[in-house]
């Protein structure tokens, strides 16, 4: 678990929250910059701490930032399932072997079929990622054998594209579960994504916005 002194450090900088406010489905606001922010953001190492407490949605946010440098943040923050551990259990490589920026060990990412059988490898139980999507956007969400959900993004595609991505998510994801997350607004979130064509993006960029506001970007 992340300790108590942290996660009380950054609420004092008005970094995070720790209690994840629901997005309300029927009253979306479009926020036009919301997700244009992150093209050259590079998150400090709060950030990157406070990123571990939003879930999967933060994983958009660190991928500028060199593997290495994510890893450490994570280590210094206590996650229990930092990058350099992914590496090992579920690409079977030493993050010695690991290029410090790109994360790029070979291994393409083949979608969310693929994280699936990584996630159970990784934790050796039954939760698994779930997933919507059109030509550009896409809607995770982490559930449990008992089909609750734990954790939810949502993001245009381009962000999981690539192994360094897909380590980022398995690291969010895993932290998620053991700090014992739940979010169940997210089903409503789900009906409006699934009855609405439009509401793809509003809801992206909603969430871009409430992230962009808790991480103070």
């Amino acid at each position: 678990m992340i300790k108590q002194t942290l996660i009380i450090a950054l609420l004092s900088i008005n970094l995070i929250s720790a209690c994840t406010e629901p997005v309300k489905s029927n009253a979306i606001m479009k926020q036009p910059n919301s997700i244009d922010k992150l093209e050259h953001f590079v998150p400090t190492k709060l950030q990157i701490a406070s990123g571990l407490l939003e879930g999967i949605a933060a994983l958009p946010y660190l991928l500028n930032t060199p593997i290495r440098t994510i890893n450490k943040a994570l280590t210094e923050a206590q996650a229990e399932i930092s990058l350099d551990k992914i590496y090992q259990v579920v690409y079977s490589k030493t993050f010695k072997e690991v290029p410090p920026v790109s994360g790029n060990t070979g291994i393409p990412y083949k979608g969310i079929k693929q994280s699936n059988k990584f996630l159970k490898k990784l934790l050796s139980q039954d939760y698994s990622f779930k997933v919507l999507d059109n030509d550009q956007y896409i809607l995770i969400s982490l559930i449990n054998k008992s089909k609750e959900i734990i954790d939810w993004a949502a993001l245009p595609k381009k962000y999981l594209q690539s192994q360094k991505a897909q380590a980022i998510l398995l690291s969010l994801a895993a932290n998620s579960i053991l700090n014992d997350k739940r979010m169940p607004e997210y089903k409503e979130i789900e009906t409006t994504w699934l009855k609405q064509k439009a509401a793809a993006r509003e809801i992206v960029e909603q969430r871009f916005n409430e992230i962009n506001q808790r991480m103070g970007i």
